[in-house]
């Protein structure tokens, strides 16, 4: 099999309110977004880590199709 090339996000923090949902927009580098684009959909895994105020701490991974937008006209 060929290797799997890693494209790295980035990290971003936030608070929420608990029981709340929360939608998170992520813009990609030009160059991940043709790799997203040339490949039209791709398998990702996302991880979410989320800690409250006393300290305690968990992740949770979430694996996601990440299709390249339609572009605007």
């Amino acid at each position: 099999a060929p290797p799997r090339k890693r494209i790295v996000l980035g990290r971003k923090s936030f608070s929420l309110m608990p029981s709340a949902r929360t939608v998170v927009r992520v813009k990609l580098s030009r160059r991940n977004a043709r790799r997203v684009r040339a490949k039209r959909r791709l398998r990702v895994v996302l991880a979410v880590t989320a800690s409250d105020a006393a300290g305690n701490s968990r992740t949770a991974h979430k694996t996601v199709s990440l299709r390249a937008a339609r572009t605007r006209r």
